[in-house]
């Protein structure tokens, strides 16, 4: 008598996309940076778990208990920040104390690129975007959210659909 085992098959979390933003800190991540995104990019480009799992911004979302990374969009949204922009200023334009790094931008590339992989998301500009697209893209208003439309490199803020398609380019290639 054959005997058949079924494997038990992973719970995918549902997840619909992945928002990108810089924290506002000064590129050690922070407990508070922790408590808002599920991973945060330090200065020299390690990787950092947020105290959220990716599952906990799956509704209903309870105050406290999850990653609130988005206004209004936090439901079903990984959010993935490069600890940097401290004191950076959108105009006139200065990168503050603690501008965001090439090394930041390539693992955050590589982060979302792995995240992108393990929950099935597509690489467009409605499911893997910046923070500021999220209202002009999604229709979402948000609260002058500027983050990111500006990369190492460049001398002044772009447009953030430019520098959302820089940043997909970037991820489609570790895919």
């Amino acid at each position: 008598m054959c005997r058949f085992l079924r494997k038990k098959k992973a719970k995918v979390v549902p997840m619909k996309r992945i928002i990108l933003h810089w924290s506002a800190g000064n590129g050690t991540v922070s407990d508070l940076e922790k408590q808002h995104y599920h991973r945060i990019v330090d200065h020299e480009g390690k990787v950092h778990q947020g105290h959220h799992p990716v599952s906990d911004n799956i509704p209903p979302l309870t105050t406290g208990n999850y990653a609130a990374h988005t206004r209004m969009l936090n439901s079903y949204s990984i959010g993935v920040a490069v600890s940097a922009m401290r004191q950076a200023r959108e105009a006139p334009f200065s990168w503050g104390d603690s501008p965001m790094t090439e090394v930041q931008v390539d693992a955050l590339c590589l982060t979302v690129s792995a995240l992108c992989t393990q929950y099935g998301i597509e690489v467009t500009p409605s499911t893997v975007l910046t923070h500021a697209e999220v209202q002009g893209t999604l229709g979402v208003r948000q609260n002058a959210k500027w983050d990111i439309t500006v990369l190492p490199g460049m001398e002044l803020p772009q447009s953030p659909r430019k520098v959302g398609d820089i940043l997909r380019a970037k991820i489609n290639s570790n895919l």
